[in-house]
């Protein structure tokens, strides 16, 4: 079972010193997963996933939309009687929602991609499918100046191959503008688009060059849509996943994870406009890890992530800040003895970082955690317990700084644990404190 994670937390600031952060969970009795966040044009919050709590569907699409202050405006279920799973939500220029995800209740022979528009109170205003007779599954979606939507994907349907990455473009009213496929005899997808700095749409993807080696792909497209590669990552002996693409300034940043000798390390890279890989930092771990998102926030880079080389068991949800350089920072991480995940994240212009996933519990009991960035360090306070489904409100809790841990646990970068006395430059230090929170702090005492 697993629980849907609204990740809140911010830089301390005179007014709030004792008031470390928020953090919301919820669902029901079945398999809740967020999938993207993203902020309004009025600032106020937008989340989007999939749940299963509905006993009379097998799985819909969920939207909410909650303010600054965290409460509830409204909450929807979008679905029919199959499966329908939440990619993403974008907001347009007239404050328009268009919620992008994938259906089985349309399709007899598969799934189909499905795009519902919505009015800033979550009226419906259209719905519409698109593909073919077999399946094709959206990826990720913008909205553009002059009212249009681009979609990306991979499809069955059509193409060349097993799947052929596919682009959609869609006028305001749901109808095709252009739709396109690419690829080789293979498996290709895309799985995110951007616009570099001259206006250049980047599409970037995922292409399997034979049966055990896929290579991150990166490609531009002209008006016409005639696309150009522009890189790829990997080679015969490291497959590379794609997973998110950022651009900013000069700069194209990506994330994943690649895939050597049997183990799934996470990745993060970053390219010039022109193409040329300014560095690499590709992870070496004994247990997997993916970044499944990154942003730029206060010149760091953070990253949304799952992780089974440090937490608690399973997988676990993991956030990374890594400098512009790539280096490491410091990271926190939540979870249970199960499988957890945070998968996307935003900052916020009144200064907090949200970032959304899941976690898997035995009991199905829900948990309250919270993170702070305190120092550049980012650690974690547990702070309760809720089980609301849909629209949901949590009250504010300050936590008390004079509390002393009773149990401290130390580790190093790869999650394995350190005696006390032996303890080297740099490492984790955990603390467990006596009213039930879990501090995480990476220390650096060298010169």
């Amino acid at each position: 079972m697993r629980r849907i994670l609204l990740l809140i937390s911010f830089f301390a600031s005179a007014a709030l010193q004792s008031l470390l952060g928020q953090v919301y969970s919820f669902g029901g009795d079945g398999l809740e997963e967020a999938s993207d966040i993203v902020v309004c044009a009025n600032q106020d919050i937008l989340m989007i996933g999939t749940t299963s709590s509905d006993a009379s569907n097998g799985a819909n699409v969920y939207v909410l939309r909650t303010d600054t202050n965290f409460q509830c405006i409204w909450s929807l279920s979008l679905g029919g009687a199959g499966i329908e799973e939440g990619v993403t939500v974008v907001e347009n220029t007239d404050q328009e929602l268009l919620v992008i995800g994938n259906t089985s209740s349309t399709n007899n022979n598969g799934y189909g991609m499905i795009v519902w528009k919505l009015d800033s109170n979550g009226e419906l205003l259209w719905s519409q499918t698109y593909g073919g007779s077999n399946w094709d599954f959206a990826t990720h979606g913008v909205a553009v100046s002059d009212g249009s939507y681009w979609i990306t994907g991979r499809t069955y349907s059509f193409g060349n191959g097993a799947t052929d990455a596919m682009l959609l473009h869609i006028d305001a009213n749901g109808s095709i503008i252009n739709q396109w496929t690419y690829g080789t005899a293979l498996e290709d997808e895309f799985v995110d688009l951007d616009f570099l700095n001259d206006g250049t749409m980047l599409l970037t993807g995922n292409q399997r060059t034979d049966d055990t080696t896929c290579l991150g792909w990166l490609a531009t497209i002209n008006a016409d849509g005639i696309l150009s590669d522009f890189n790829f990552f990997g080679n015969d002996t490291l497959s590379a996943y794609i997973h998110h693409t950022l651009v900013h300034d000069d700069y194209i940043v990506h994330c994943g994870h690649t895939y050597q000798n049997g183990i799934e390390s996470s990745y993060l890279r970053r390219l010039f406009q022109n193409g040329s890989v300014d560095w690499e930092r590709l992870e070496n771990q004994s247990q997997p890890e993916t970044y499944y998102n990154v942003i730029l926030r206060n010149n760091d880079y953070y990253i949304a992530s799952k992780s089974k080389e440090i937490g608690a068991g399973g997988f676990d949800a993991l956030l990374y800040r890594r400098s512009q350089g790539g280096w490491f920072q410091d990271a926190m991480f939540y979870g249970t003895a199960n499988d957890d995940a945070f998968l996307s994240l935003v900052d916020h212009p009144n200064g907090w970082l949200y970032s959304v996933g899941h976690y898997a519990n035995d009991d199905g009991s829900t948990h309250l955690i919270a993170y702070k960035q305190l120092q550049n360090i980012l650690s974690s306070e547990n702070i309760g317990e809720q089980n609301p489904i849909g629209c949901f409100t949590v009250d504010v809790q300050n936590m008390k700084k004079n509390v002393l841990p009773t149990a401290t646990f130390y580790f190093n970068w790869w999650g394995q644990k350190l005696e006390a006395d032996k303890l080297p430059c740099c490492y984790i230090k955990k603390d467990i404190m006596a009213d039930g929170r879990v501090n995480i702090e990476k220390v650096c005492r060298c010169d």
